[in-house]
């Protein structure tokens, strides 16, 4: 796994390039996106994973949803993330982006970094 990030004045872009496989390895891309984002701490965030492959199976995205909750601070509640994905994972990004949403967070899955960026910037 690959985490980069740049920040500029608009949002923290985070890009991603990896094989995941299953659970685990979500979690441990999670973990890998959240140390990335506490370098800068922007609220406003772009998840660039469109050199990532997901895991096909729903299921591990409902607990990696409660990972966020059991081991994450409640602040990333307020973060605004917009995650870029290939759209042969719009199925994967959909239950997520719902599970997250019905968990508090602000997190929405995109096939269009231009779509991202303009959901982004709205108040």
């Amino acid at each position: 796994m690959i985490i980069t990030s740049e920040n500029n004045a608009e949002y923290l872009l985070i890009r991603s390039v990896a094989k995941l496989k299953n659970e685990d390895d979500l979690i441990k891309h999670a973990m890998l996106v959240y140390e990335e984002y506490k370098k800068y701490s922007n609220k406003k965030v772009v998840l660039d994973g469109l050199e990532t492959e997901f895991p096909l199976d729903l299921f591990p995205y409902y607990d990696l949803v409660q990972f966020y909750i059991e081991k994450f601070p409640p602040e990333v509640r307020e973060i605004r993330l917009a995650c870029v994905i290939s759209p042969e994972y719009t199925r994967i990004g959909k239950f997520w982006e719902t599970a997250s949403g019905n968990r508090g967070f602000q997190y929405r899955a995109f096939i269009s970094l231009r779509e991202a960026e303009e959901w982004l910037m709205e108040e």
